[in-house]
């Protein structure tokens, strides 16, 4: 089928080079390298001005020739993934609770790992690996027994793939597409499960038998794990069927839906919302959101002049990616803040920078993890480059 096809010597190039540069020019280094020093923790923080060091400690701190990009957590371990100083791809891994010195390279995992999950035992990759594409997993805790589900994609789709239910679900740019495979290989017969409307990126999010996906103008809901076919869904009052005229790029929706996140019992959007009822784009006001996953009335959770890049979940705690504090107009950098659901306007703080990309953030039981963002001046590149300089956590916060 076309979506199968060998990439291109060019594309490979231009697709690796985007890549690195994803993750910043910042170098983590291995244990022989010099025993790298953490970063002090700032005061108190003011809205305003920069974010709440207080809330956060440093986990590792990231030598300065090593490409980050990728954070995962499972266990007593966090694992990420990057270019060395000699440009070579590797996956790492550190105890979480004493991350430098433990730091080590794990041996049985080659090749540059552009997305990083955890699902059961499994740690779920999307791999560039010898001039090919694939979707896959490793066990868990060592990455041993390597599992391909689906090789030979064009590059795009390996950006944001969704591990769930024993399926990786994942889109396909070129042909308007949102396609499952099952786990641990589908022997490259991967299933059509909906179409898209853009050619950028998809986010796909699942809570049970139901997964979504959003191409930045609708939500698309599919049951039995993508076996249904999908409902067309609108950022509604309701999260409403969307009526065919809207289905036309003469008449496109009004709310732009910017990301998703589940939990058990919700559906989340960031949303671009539209006070006039007409089309909306980036600079009209931002809404966090949320319905029943089988729709019904809405929630608005923060309404903001802001722009919203990014929405999660964890248990009751939603996080959200916003305007940097440093430099609020580049697009390069975001301020990462969290708030309880039930009540997020009392409990909102500013915890770090960070890059705006779908890695940024991830939690265990007891913390969230992050990759901090830093200006790059100092490696004399452009003023507005920010790189991840280090690895912080904050506590999660309690239900009040």
């Amino acid at each position: 089928m076309s979506i199968l096809r060998r990439i291109m010597g060019a594309e490979l190039s231009v697709t690796l080079a985007l890549v690195s540069g994803c993750g910043g020019n910042v170098n983590l280094g291995d244990k022989s390298s010099p025993a790298p020093g953490t970063v002090a923790d700032g005061g108190a923080a003011n809205v305003a001005e920069v974010p709440n060091a207080a809330h956060s400690e440093p986990v590792a701190k990231l030598a300065e020739s090593f490409s980050i990009g990728t954070l995962a957590v499972a266990g007593e371990y966090l694992y990420f993934g990057g270019l060395d100083s000699k440009q070579a791809a590797a996956l790492y891994r550190c105890n979480k609770n004493d991350c430098d010195p433990t730091r080590e390279r794990l041996p049985n995992v080659s090749g540059f790992v552009s997305s990083l999950q955890t699902f059961g035992q499994r740690l779920g990759v999307a791999n560039l690996e010898r001039g090919v594409y694939w979707l896959g997993s490793y066990a868990l805790p060592d990455a041993t027994d390597k599992q391909i589900a689906l090789g030979d994609l064009p590059p795009s789709s390996s950006y944001a793939p969704l591990f769930h239910g024993g399926f990786v679900y994942f889109s396909v740019d070129l042909e308007y597409g949102a396609y499952r495979c099952a786990l641990p290989d589908c022997s490259n017969t991967p299933k059509r499960i909906g179409s898209t409307r853009s050619l950028s990126f998809v986010n796909f999010r699942a809570a049970g038998e139901l997964v979504f996906w959003t191409d930045g103008q609708f939500i698309y809901r599919a049951g039995a794990y993508g076996d249904e076919p999908p409902r067309t869904l609108v950022a509604d009052a309701t999260l409403s069927e969307a009526p065919p005229q809207s289905m036309t790029s003469e008449m496109p929706t009004s709310d732009g839906v910017v990301s998703l996140a589940t939990d058990d019992v919700w559906l989340y959007a960031a949303v671009t919302h539209s006070e006039t009822g007409k089309a909306c784009d980036s600079f009209c006001p931002h809404r966090v959101e949320r319905w029943p996953l089988a729709g019904g009335s809405r929630e608005i959770l923060i309404d903001t002049e802001e722009m919203i890049r990014k929405v999660f979940v964890f248990d009751g705690e939603l996080a959200w990616l916003g305007p940097s504090l440093r430099d609020p107009q580049n697009l390069d950098a975001a301020r990462l803040s969290t708030c309880r659901v039930e009540a997020c306007a009392a409990t909102t703080r500013n915890l770090g920078e960070v890059r705006p990309d779908l890695n940024a953030l991830v939690a265990d039981d007891t913390d969230l993890y992050w990759l901090e963002a830093e200006p790059a001046v100092s490696q004399g590149l452009q003023s507005n480059w920010v790189m991840d300089r280090q690895i912080r956590r904050a506590q999660r916060l309690p239900p009040p």
